[in-house]
């Protein structure tokens, strides 16, 4: 069966959370993290590293051989087709956008989600986690607490939260159409994830929390 070309890229300019990926997080960084992780062989799928800027691929080249080098506009842009234009040099019909920003998140969980990808014969697929909350739209209209005499959260309707984790789609409609997913039966296919694997660092407070946990995750297994 054809594997399913799983990609990380980065680019060293985030806005909300400066440098996220390679300022220093609990003795390593965020990049470090991903790239080990999921940079080991895998008969699931074939692993990529794209990134524009020298550091990150130079960074990239310790952890793989199959480094994607992107064009300034690619690492510039803001439209996603622009953004993951290298799409276009990959033979896998199937692709994968893998975030490097989720500390938790496993190898294990991303090849049991492959699995679950073929055995439902999805067309595409993203990670999500269960939110157990009220929610309202900004006009004040509620969206899943309708009885406010029912104040117990566990009795509220969950609602799927995509964790961005990662989304699997089609290659060849994504570079035609510019979506990963178009809404309709089996496409995507939701695959839940644990809460702390969905923990996303995209803001200074989200760094701090993550980077707290994580070290204390790492002193866990040392000891």
């Amino acid at each position: 069966m054809e594997k399913i070309g799983v990609v990380i890229q980065a680019r060293t300019g985030s806005q909300r959370c400066r440098n996220k990926l390679l300022r220093p997080f609990a003795g390593t960084s965020l990049l470090e993290i991903a790239l080990e992780k999921f940079s080991k062989p895998s008969d699931k799928f074939t692993f990529y590293f794209a990134a524009h800027e020298r550091e990150l691929l130079e960074l990239g080249r310790r952890y793989t051989d199959n480094i994607v080098e992107r064009g300034r506009e690619s690492a510039e842009a803001d439209d996603i087709r622009t953004v993951m234009n290298y799409f276009e040099g990959f033979e896998e019909e199937t692709v994968a956008f893998l975030n490097p920003c989720h500390p938790f998140f496993r190898m294990e969980t991303l090849e049991r989600a492959i699995d679950h990808f073929r055995e439902s014969e999805a067309v595409s697929m993203t990670s999500v986690v269960k939110s157990h909350t009220w929610y309202y739209h900004l006009d004040g209209r509620p969206i899943n607490f309708l009885d406010p005499t029912v104040i117990n959260t566990k009795a509220t309707e969950r609602l799927l939260a995509v964790a961005h984790a990662f989304h699997i789609f089609p290659r060849k409609r994504f570079l035609e159409h510019g979506y990963m997913w178009r809404h309709a039966p089996r496409d995507p296919v939701f695959f839940e994830i644990p809460e702390r694997e969905a923990i996303d660092v995209d803001t200074e407070l989200d760094f701090e929390i993550a980077e707290a946990l994580y070290g204390r995750m790492v002193r866990k297994a040392r000891d």
